[in-house]
């Protein structure tokens, strides 16, 4: 399956790069340092929102947005605080991002959900996207780089703190209930699920989910012990928040965890998701050194009913009823594949439009990558209305090779994702050499 930019969108995206490095030179970055969500009163609710429906906007205001960490993006950018609603129903405000592009289509947007993964407030993207934030989450500064190809083709894009004002990490029907003020992945994945009951209203034309956990207990069991086994204290960490399960949670873990595995836990609240990847590398959360019930923990009922509401699929009446495009990796190194795999058939038997593209090559991280043209090809049919009915899967062997079908004028911008996801995850042995090949091929 070949892609191409039309000459139009290769025009703006060249344009675009040149643009922004005009920006850099002619305006310096904004000196001022951006406190903390817990230090900005922004985030703070005023007296009586719990009375306000949800998606109503509390607060709004207009912020100068970072480009890639390092120079002004220069689209106009707000920021809505709004409320929503936490596991249990209580009222809960959030705030989301909006970029908008200097030549906007008026009916049409799009809701990125930026893969922070982190239980530390101060890693959400609305700190991140804001000039002198915290820079720190890496994943976020790369997928700002996806949000721009978007914006130059005209897309009004925002991308909500989805994880909550305390970053429930995990709490995927949390995760869900960001859209009912709008309209990368477990929130786009519960967001199709409590679509029909939760915002029904809502006009969605499609959604988009690659390397999603459909099950936290088998993802939680597939990457204990590996590079990515720092995943499962930022979801203990993010499981625990008060909008979640905190009130289930704490007793229990306040009885079993041992003060290493505190300090681990610590560590997930204060620091952005690489961060605690190095520092829990490896590790296993089944060791005594960090709690007390071994591989036990999985049959204690508080822990195994928290963690059966949150697998994907399991309801018809949660199954998607706009068309879905899911894409997944086999050499996915941090969610398993077969839980995607199985999670399309279960939809596809209660009858949901499924699109689902298996990459053969890639791990969790790079595969992104390898899915951008695939998603704005579906992006596109699903706003024309010509997303075909019923259900399919196709094959992709994919490459870094690939990408330069896209054209050479997004060298910078491939070159960028590239380093960035890389370096997100050094352990993918199965792609290193063929990003060494590609690198050198084109630069």
């Amino acid at each position: 399956m070949a892609f191409r930019f039309t000459p139009s969108v290769r025009l703006a995206l060249a344009a675009f790069l040149a643009m922004m490095l005009a920006t850099a030179s002619a305006r310096p970055m904004l000196a001022s340092r951006a406190g903390p969500p817990s230090e900005d009163p922004f985030y703070d609710p005023p007296e009586g929102f719990e009375n306000e429906a949800p998606g109503t906007i509390l607060r709004q205001r207009t912020i100068d947005a970072t480009f890639f960490k390092t120079i002004p993006n220069p689209v106009e950018t707000h920021q809505l605080l709004y409320r929503t609603e936490a596991i249990d129903g209580a009222a809960v405000a959030t705030v989301t991002t909006v970029f908008k592009p200097w030549f906007p289509m008026d009916d049409r947007w799009i809701s990125f959900h930026t893969a922070y993964d982190s239980s530390s407030p101060k890693c959400s993207p609305s700190n991140i996207y804001r000039a002198g934030g915290e820079t720190k989450n890496v994943i976020v500064a790369a997928e700002m780089l996806i949000i721009e190809a978007y914006l130059i083709l005209g897309y009004v894009v925002a991308s909500p703190d989805y994880e909550g004002p305390d970053a429930a990490f995990a709490a995927g029907h949390l995760e869900g209930c960001w859209y009912r003020l709008l309209g990368r992945r477990h929130r786009h994945g519960l967001g199709s699920s409590l679509h029909p009951h939760y915002a029904p209203d809502l006009n969605v034309h499609g959604w988009v989910q690659g390397g999603t956990p459909v099950n936290l207990t088998s993802t939680l069991l597939y990457i204990d012990g590996t590079a990515k086994s720092g995943f499962t204290p930022i979801a203990i960490d993010g499981l625990s928040k008060p909008s979640a399960y905190g009130e289930r949670w704490m007793p229990l873990l306040n009885r079993i965890v041992t003060p290493q595995g505190e300090t681990a836990l610590e560590f997930a609240e204060t620091h952005c998701a690489t961060a605690v990847l190095d520092n829990f590398k490896g590790k296993s959360i089944f060791s005594p050194n960090f709690q007390s019930l071994g591989r036990d923990i999985l049959e204690n009922p508080v822990v195994s009913s928290v963690l059966s509401q949150n697998v994907m699929g399991v309801k018809r009446e949660n199954a998607p009823t706009a068309p879905m495009f899911v894409y997944h990796t086999t050499q996915d190194n941090t969610i398993p594949y077969s839980d995607a795999s199985q999670l399309v058939d279960r939809w596809c038997g209660y009858g949901s439009d499924v699109q689902f593209t298996t990459f053969r090559a890639g791990s969790h991280s790079v595969t992104e990558v390898f899915g951008i043209p695939y998603v704005m090809d579906f992006i596109d049919n699903a706003f024309d209305g010509k997303v075909p009915s019923g259900c399919s899967r196709e094959g992709a062997v994919a490459s870094f090779f690939d990408l330069l079908s896209l054209d050479s004028s997004l060298a910078d911008v491939i070159k960028a994702l590239i380093e960035l996801f890389v370096s997100a995850g050094q352990d993918d042995d199965t792609i290193l050499q063929d990003l060494k090949d590609f690198v050198n091929a084109i630069f």
